[in-house]
């Protein structure tokens, strides 16, 4: 049992791998989908004068749905077209080591709704909270490819951290939704598109 067990996780790794060039070819449309709909969602948010820290959390965990739907159908349309399972033993790979910190992040999200967690400690810190799960899953899934996306992680992270310190000794920077729906905007928006620009740029040189 240990034996087909070491060899099932060694051809997954191998051929995950080898799928590198595949894999930047899917994440570079998601990233591009993910990153405008960050910007345009900050935007909109902004103009709708979305302030309430409910409205808030509403307004991003609908917009990390949205989102998460369309690179769904964007990565089932890329194995339709490829001739390929969706959920092939290398990509359930990559989504167990993602999941634990999405979980997290769903989790932690639902406690500010429930005890309005908001209102008390300022909605700025979710998007913080929700840098460093987002960051984590996207090292975690690095270690099944190449380094770009571990260093796409880090950067969230060390974002993350560097706004807890912000807003730790400005007290009004805590206050201001806008400044909220700007960091969510500028990371999740900005980040994602210039990996995606990151790909396309470095496409030639993996293949």
């Amino acid at each position: 049992m240990s034996e087909n067990w070491a060899n099932e996780n060694l051809q997954t790794i191998r051929t995950l791998m080898e799928r590198t060039a595949i894999y930047r070819r899917a994440l570079a449309p998601i990233s591009l989908v993910a990153g405008s709909l960050g910007v345009l969602s900050g935007a909109l948010a902004w103009r709708l004068g979305i302030e309430d820290p409910r409205n808030f959390i509403f307004w991003w965990i609908g917009t990390g749905v949205l989102g998460a739907c369309i690179g769904f159908f964007q990565m089932r349309s890329q194995a339709v077209r490829d001739q390929e399972a969706l959920f092939s033993p290398p990509t359930r790979r990559v989504l167990q080591a993602m999941s634990p910190t999405f979980l997290s992040g769903i989790i932690v999200s639902i406690v500010f709704l429930a005890l309005d967690f908001g209102r008390d400690v300022g909605v700025t810190i979710l998007p913080i909270i929700w840098m460093l799960f987002f960051g984590s899953a996207l090292h975690s899934a690095g270690f099944f490819m190449k380094r770009g996306i571990r260093l796409l992680g880090w950067i969230f992270i060390a974002t993350a951290i560097v706004d807890l310190l912000l807003m730790a000794n400005f007290e009004e920077l805590r206050e201001n939704t806008n400044i909220s729906h700007f960091m969510m905007a500028t990371v999740f928006g900005g980040y994602n598109l210039a990996y995606c620009f990151y790909l396309y740029a470095t496409e030639k040189e993996e293949v």
